[in-house]
């Protein structure tokens, strides 16, 4: 069988039959109190699902397109967008106008209502690429566009034509402006229009500030409601990058986003089947490969001990999945060596600091306790692996300061044969973890 370094894509269709057999999250509630929300709302509004990257807010918003139509009997017209698709282009507002149109192409009476907008958005676009008409003591100092370009050395005659043309098609985007939002309240009188972008923490930051205006501009329209799956933090740092850093990224959004939706990390069962990371990890190893390694049973088990305050995502899984496929076998033979090797992938990509105080021998026992949970000591009946991991790990975070008790000492001599046990350490990621690398999140709080 071959393997694989990458999960494949999950296929959901689009408006489609919703949650079931699709997310496995559990998610439909918060799907159905999204619903609940947008039918109660009248006047435009803004509805940002705030997660962070790899939380499965796409996979949700997916299944949110065809829940909600099927749920409550179409009483809005869904239209899904993928903003980082796009972003190649200049101007969003190209991008949403395509997506729209792709979307209501198969409905005769919307389309024709659509074709006026659109008519209307080719005169208003200009306006996002302003013409600038900027006077001096002399007359015009300097313009942009082609019909005043060189007006500089104008007649008073000519330069009097020259800004009445400009007033006059600026007079025209307005009229066009007016012209679009009439077709959009025509569009959104008999049914609502709730438009998803995502994706949208993802873009470029120009591109995804300038969403931004568009929604704020042009389709602040009544029983027109647009969703936005975001990491509201990244898209905070896109508005430092386009105007400082003393710019409140945070404040500034707020001009556009009404409700903020956090979709937050289902309850977890700590142990066994029910642990939806450990469902995920077993399909992702299953497609990777991985399942032939030794890795997937210790990782399989290391993952329940991870303390949920960690919030550990479908993504975090994927990428300790490809982590454990890249990394060699063969380092370590030991049951010992086994358990610190499969528990450090799982803190490389959850707390890739902790790793580097590993590295540098400065790891302390409250930085191990912060990633797994374990007992301490492990309860009679505990698993033998949590026993096993507790003990190494154990030893490995043993304060310099303090002299070990006589078991301690045999524990370093029968797993480390007398080797001390943070260079044994190590050694092993310097063997193991820096052979090969895949691009990771800088700390636990990104």
């Amino acid at each position: 069988m071959d393997n694989y370094l990458t999960v494949p894509e999950m296929e959901i269709e689009l408006y489609g039959k919703g949650f079931e057999g699709v997310c496995q999250l559990g998610r439909e509630k918060d799907g159905e109190k999204l619903s609940e929300l947008v039918e109660k709302l009248s006047t435009p509004t803004v509805i940002a699902l705030d997660a962070p990257w790899g939380a499965g807010k796409t996979v949700f918003l997916k299944c949110w397109s065809g829940a909600h139509k099927s749920e409550n009997n179409g009483t809005a017209e869904i239209i899904y967008f993928d903003a980082f698709k796009d972003d190649f282009l200049d101007d969003p507002l190209i991008g949403l106008i395509s997506a729209i149109s792709e979307r209501l192409k198969d409905n005769e009476d919307k389309e024709k209502i659509w074709e006026k907008a659109k008519a209307a958005a080719l005169k208003v676009m200009p306006s996002i690429a302003r013409v600038a008409l900027a006077a001096a003591t002399s007359g015009v100092s300097e313009v942009i566009g082609p019909t005043l370009t060189g007006a500089t050395n104008a007649t008073a005659e000519e330069i009097k034509k020259l800004s009445d043309q400009f007033w006059e098609q600026e007079d025209d985007r307005k009229a066009a402006m007016t012209s679009f939002r009439s077709a959009l309240e025509e569009l959104a009188k008999e049914q609502k229009l709730v438009i998803i972008v995502d994706e949208l923490d993802r873009c470029r930051p120009d591109y995804a500030l300038d969403m931004l205006e568009v929604m704020k501009h042009f389709f602040k329209v009544e029983g027109i409601h647009f969703i936005l799956g975001v990491n509201l933090k990244q898209l905070a740092n896109s508005v430092r990058a386009r105007y400082g850093e003393a710019v409140e990224g945070e404040r500034y959004l707020q001009k556009f986003i009404s409700i903020t939706m956090p979709l937050v990390p289902p309850i977890r069962q700590h142990y066994g089947s029910a642990h939806i990371p450990i469902q995920h990890f077993r399909q992702v190893s299953g497609q990777l490969g991985l399942t032939k390694s030794w890795k997937f049973g210790r990782l399989e088990d290391y993952l329940g001990f991870v303390d949920h305050h960690l919030g550990l995502s479908l993504r975090d899984v994927e990428k300790i999945a490809t982590l454990a496929m890249i990394t060699p076998d063969n380092i370590v033979n030991s049951k010992m060596g086994r358990a610190l090797q499969a528990s450090l992938l799982i803190i490389k990509v959850l707390a890739p600091e902790t790793l580097e105080k590993a590295r540098l021998g400065q790891m302390t026992r409250d930085d191990l306790l912060a990633i797994f949970q374990l007992q301490n000591p492990p309860e009679q009946d505990a698993a033998d692996e949590e026993k096993v991991l507790f003990d190494v790990w154990s030893l490995i975070v043993h304060p310099h300061d303090q002299k070990m008790t006589p078991g301690q000492s045999d524990q370093v001599n029968d797993y480390f044969r007398g080797e001390k046990p943070r260079e044994y350490l190590r050694d092993l990621i310097a063997k193991s973890l820096d052979v090969f690398q895949l691009p990771m999140k800088t700390s636990t709080a990104s």
